[in-house]
């Protein structure tokens, strides 16, 4: 995966703390928190974001492709 030119050459934090928040990247070890996260959210996404149908039919292996 090539980077966005404005990242070119930079290196991209896997973390970052905001006071008490730490914002981290998801990767592949976080699976089955992040899958069980979206579906029991579903209608939390689908309420965010009118006319998406996100997340109906993501799987498990979908969302380990997403995460790698």
């Amino acid at each position: 995966m090539r980077p966005h030119p404005a990242f070119k050459g930079r290196a991209i934090p896997t973390s970052h703390v905001l006071g008490a928040v730490t914002l981290k990247a998801l990767s592949v070890s976080d699976l089955d928190r992040d899958f069980s996260a979206v579906i029991d959210s579903a209608a939390e996404i689908k309420a965010a974001n009118p006319g998406s149908n996100w997340p109906d039919g993501l799987t498990r292996e979908k969302n380990l492709i997403d995460l790698a």
